[in-house]
């Protein structure tokens, strides 16, 4: 049983995978040079109104790679407790506060962080690397 597909057929598919390849370079390429004015400036990712969910995901990995940063700087001084960063991000993006669990027995993360924000931590967002304490 021959399970070839016929040339053209073949052919057609291979030129709308080049023409999908192009447009999708394309995307890329505009987002990406919406995004090189943002590392100069203080802009937000969300300002430069491109609408891309993608774009999105990658402020909330900033913060949350700048989350697991301030929770290894209590490496080793834990035990029994987890490390734990945290980071509040105000409405604009701006963080406001940051904070971490130093060592056993000390204020968490989300407190550390809540008190430095202090008044700009309301309608802000906590990037936490843990399930935040009730407590």
């Amino acid at each position: 049983m021959d399970t070839a597909l016929p040339e053209e057929v073949a052919d057609k598919m291979k030129a709308l995978l080049t023409e999908y390849n192009r447009k999708e370079e394309k995307i890329f390429e505009d987002i990406y040079s919406k995004l090189e004015p943002l590392k100069q400036s203080n802009k937000r990712i969300a300002d430069i109104g491109c609408g891309c969910d993608i774009l999105a995901r990658m402020t909330d990995e900033a913060y949350m790679q700048r989350a697991l940063e301030l929770a290894l700087q209590a490496e080793g001084n834990t035990s029994p407790n987890p490390m734990v960063g945290c980071v509040i991000v105000d409405a604009e993006g701006n963080i406001v506060g940051e904070g971490y669990h130093h060592k056993a027995g000390e204020p968490h993360a989300e407190v550390n962080a809540l008190a430095e924000a202090k008044q700009m931590a309301q309608g802000a967002t906590a990037y936490v690397t843990l399930e935040p304490c009730a407590h």
